[in-house]
């Protein structure tokens, strides 16, 4: 099935809107609309911690990042469709999340609402790595979650055409990545790490996904709701 890639209309916290003042209250106060969990997974030394930094801090790094060890997180207060998400971002270590410490990665997936799927498009190992990724979130009941596939490095992979003999450092190309994410029922954005570019898109991306979901369900909620009380009144008139 052919995933339809949507546009996405990202509101800024700069914004005059009014859900800028309440999204930027201290986070020790409640107020947003709706709380949301999200896990970025994928081989280490891919720029998945830089990425997580620069979103949620708007600081970027030229040089190379250290390995997290274990699990960490970061927050971050967003508007997407005029709903305020407090997001909690984990960042998990790289490899070693799978193949050797799997029950340590997903003791830490209670109440996780979405999946970051991370690889190098500079790296074939890192996309190749994927699979087993998937293959262990639909082991352990994760299957179904929202999931979306970023692709980092493409700050080393723009052509300078003053310089003739220059190769592209590229080896996953982008309609590859594309079709393996469709196939797996994902969106794909292609981001850096190092100098900020696109690194907005697949966090509120998902975010969208999320709300549309929710938003969806208390809806029929709300409906399911006023058809019992409807029929409640006709049953005792």
């Amino acid at each position: 099935m052919r995933i339809k890639r949507k546009k996405f209309i990202f509101l800024s916290l700069k914004s005059k809107n009014k859900l800028f003042k309440k999204a930027m209250q201290n986070t020790s106060n409640p107020v947003y609309d709706y709380r949301a969990k999200i896990i970025v997974l994928g081989s280490t030394n891919i720029g998945k911690t830089a990425m997580i930094k620069g979103y949620c801090t708007n600081q970027y790094s030229q040089g190379p990042e250290n390995a997290t060890i274990g699990i960490d997180f970061q927050m971050k207060k967003v508007v997407v469709n005029e709903k305020v998400i407090r997001l909690q971002i984990w960042d998990s270590a790289g490899v070693l999340d799978i193949d050797r410490h799997r029950k340590v990665t997903f003791s830490y997936f209670k109440g996780v609402n979405g999946v970051i799927l991370a690889y190098s498009i500079l790296e074939r190992d890192t996309f190749l790595y994927l699979e087993r990724i998937l293959k262990a979130l639909e082991d352990e009941g994760f299957g179904e979650i929202p999931k979306i596939l970023v692709g980092t490095g493409i700050e080393l992979d723009e052509y300078d055409p003053s310089k003739e003999d220059q190769e592209l450092r590229r080896v996953v190309s982008y309609d590859e990545a594309e079709e393996f994410a469709e196939k797996n029922g994902m969106l794909y954005f292609e981001v850096s790490p190092r100098n900020g570019k696109n690194i907005q898109q697949p966090f509120e991306g998902l975010v969208e996904i999320l709300v549309e979901e929710w938003e969806s369900k208390k809806k029929a909620k709300y409906f399911k709701r006023i058809f019992h009380a409807s029929k409640s009144r006709k049953c005792r008139g």
